[in-house]
């Protein structure tokens, strides 16, 4: 079972009793709440990490191309290139 499904059935569970009304400021410290306690998990972390260096790889790949070919240039001509003293 996913954590999603999990925390709706507790947020679900938790309306329903008698001392809790549905009102917006209970919805607001309940959701708070979730996310604060999620937010001190380190697999949020590792999560949010592993998001944003897919995101960059996606964005910055067809760059790497031009940097590898800039590089093989570079390495040629330096290989080819005397040393003056």
């Amino acid at each position: 079972m996913s954590t999603s499904i999990i925390v709706v059935f507790i947020f679900i569970n938790n309306i329903t009793t008698k001392e809790n009304t549905m009102d917006f400021n209970f919805i607001y410290t309940y959701i708070k709440s979730q996310i604060d306690g999620l937010i001190r998990e380190r697999t949020t972390w590792d999560g949010t990490v592993l998001i944003a260096v897919g995101v960059a790889y996606i964005i910055f790949a067809p760059l790497a191309k031009f940097f590898a070919y800039g590089a093989i240039a570079y390495g040629v001509w330096t290989l080819l290139k005397r040393e003056t003293k």
